[in-house]
């Protein structure tokens, strides 16, 4: 037996769709009978479709926009009559349809048009207008700024002039530079009617001859000036500014009624100074004063001028000398000893070439620095780059003494050779002094520190008063430091 079968053909397409809720649109208000648009907002996906209706019965359909809003328009003016209902629903793609918006009644439009008049400040409180015909009975006029309503006022059956005050509260709405201005007028049971002009609010007035003084001026380059602007605004924001290309020298501050000062940043080349007062607000506003106070910033001396000593190391209460190369002309230079805070030598005048400064006798080891100074322009100063200078005669080292006679009670002894711990490269001066430096009478043997190994840092102390050899003082002919 042959059992045969076929198969029936597909059935009908079923699709299946997240089971949500979707969310119903919103219709604004008010609706003005023969108007030409309805309009208002959604949750749902971008294209989701809106579908406007009349007591029920659809008028058009229209889509979701990018920002949420929907909108349908080119009514015909018998559309929307004085009474009717308007409501929205709208069906994403897939889903059903929304429960209906809210409900909007379409108004009959309030006749009269307010138009504001004169030009307002920020911080200002009234806000006056006239009206393009009388006002009828039970009229109330809004005004408002950048679409927020700041004020109204009820007006008076057949009057054509208004104004609104705004509460001078702590916290209550006051006018601010950039806000738009506008007014309209709604009479009892109607919507309002067309708004009026728009007037932008403008700006304080911002005070541009302020008096302006500095503390100073010629200065030196990279010097602080500090600039007082007299009588200041309360809550101005003034900004310091280089008038050739706008940048800022320095913080801002902000005036508080009286005087207020302001710090310059290092200035590095003469300036002429813009001073700007600037009110915030929704326009930004600016005035330039008009005192703008030239400074002269003179140079510095050059500070990179090469510096030498020579000789590098000296003995106790030797010199040296300090040269400067490329000395600048209209320049002082004066050595300075760092140790001590003072002046080594007297001041010598740049030629140009090189100059020689001397140290004068150094007895301990010592840093110096040179300071220049523009004596075309005295207000300039710089200290030139630090050499150190170091009294040997002070630092520890083998002392060897030439051979001498030294006379005490008939004997005659010569010379021992001191010794210490340092390890210093060899250096050699000649010595033309007496070595006298403690006249005290010790044993002919006794050196300082205890014996020849004694540890004296430098300093020969011979053991008598008087030295003689044949009658005459004896002095040490050299002194040599050499490292072990």
């Amino acid at each position: 037996m042959n059992n045969t079968s076929s198969l029936s053909g597909n059935s009908n397409t079923v699709t299946v769709v997240e089971n949500r809720s979707v969310a119903a649109p919103v219709a604004r208000g008010p609706l003005v009978a023969g108007g030409a648009a309805v309009s208002g907002t959604s949750a749902e996906a971008v294209g989701s479709t809106i579908t406007v209706a009349k007591a029920g019965t659809s008028i058009g359909t229209t889509t979701v926009q990018s920002n949420g809003t929907w909108s349908l328009t080119g009514l015909a003016s018998t559309v929307l009559t004085t009474g009717s209902v308007i409501t929205a629903t709208v069906q994403p793609t897939g889903y059903p349809s929304s429960a209906a918006s809210n409900s909007v009644t379409v108004q009959a439009a309030t006749t009269v048009t307010p138009t504001i008049t004169g030009a307002y400040s920020e911080g200002g409180t009234t806000v006056t207008g006239t009206l393009n015909a009388a006002a009828p009975a039970n009229t109330v006029l809004t005004l408002y700024e950048d679409d927020a309503a700041i004020g109204t006022v009820a007006l008076a059956t057949g009057t054509t002039s208004w104004t609104v005050t705004l509460s001078n509260a702590t916290g209550a709405p006051a006018l601010y530079a950039g806000g738009v201005l506008v007014a309209s007028a709604a009479e009892s049971g109607k919507t309002a009617g067309p708004n009026s002009n728009a007037v932008t609010v403008g700006c304080s007035t911002l005070t541009a001859g302020n008096s302006v003084t500095v503390d100073r001026n010629p200065v030196c380059e990279n010097d602080v000036v500090t600039v007082t602007i007299n009588n200041s605004q309360d809550g101005i924001i003034y900004t310091l500014r280089n008038d050739a290309n706008g940048q800022a020298l320095g913080t801002s501050r902000t005036g508080n009624g009286g005087a207020i000062t302001i710090p310059t940043s290092p200035l590095t080349a003469s300036v002429v100074i813009r001073i700007e007062a600037l009110s915030l607000g929704a326009t930004n506003c600016t005035q330039v004063l008009t005192a703008k106070p030239a400074i002269t910033v003179y140079a510095l001396p050059a500070n990179s001028l090469a510096l030498s000593a020579t000789p590098t190391t000296v003995c106790r209460n030797s010199s040296a000398t300090v040269l400067v190369g490329n000395s600048q002309t209209g320049v002082r230079y004066q050595l300075r000893n760092n140790n001590t805070n003072t002046d080594a030598g007297s001041p010598v005048d740049g030629t140009g070439g090189t100059l020689s400064l001397p140290t004068g006798p150094v007895t301990a080891t010592t840093t110096y620095s040179v300071l220049a100074t523009d004596v075309t322009h005295p207000h300039q100063l710089l200290a030139l780059r630090q050499r150190q200078h170091h009294d040997y005669g002070r630092l520890p080292g083998r002392l060897l003494v030439a051979k001498f006679l030294q006379r005490r009670s008939g004997h005659r002894r010569q010379g021992t050779r001191h010794r210490d711990g340092c390890r210093r490269q060899h250096h050699q001066c000649s010595v033309g002094q007496w070595h006298r430096l403690a006249p005290q009478h010790e044993p002919a043997n006794q050196w300082p520190g205890g014996g020849n190994g004694g540890g004296g840092p430098g300093r020969l102390h011979l053991p008598s008063d008087d030295y003689r050899r044949g009658g005459q003082r004896h002095h040490a002919e050299r002194c040599r430091y050499r490292g072990r």
